[in-house]
């Protein structure tokens, strides 16, 4: 991921921080908490995907 990303992560707040004199710092505990929420979302979307298919007959 770029650091534009990161940085708008940030800035959403969907990624805690604090700043030190110019530079952000960031825990390691909240990117890997971001990291799980993320795939925990991403994967449920792809159940999602998989049901719809599978009731359409599209997926066996």
């Amino acid at each position: 991921m770029s650091r534009e990303y990161v940085w708008q992560l940030l800035d959403d707040g969907k990624i805690p921080y604090k700043m030190v004199q110019s530079c952000r710092r960031i825990r390691y505990e909240d990117v890997m908490k971001y990291k799980k929420q993320d795939y925990d979302k991403r994967s449920k979307i792809l159940d999602e995907l998989v049901a719809e298919s599978e009731a359409l007959g599209l997926y066996d």
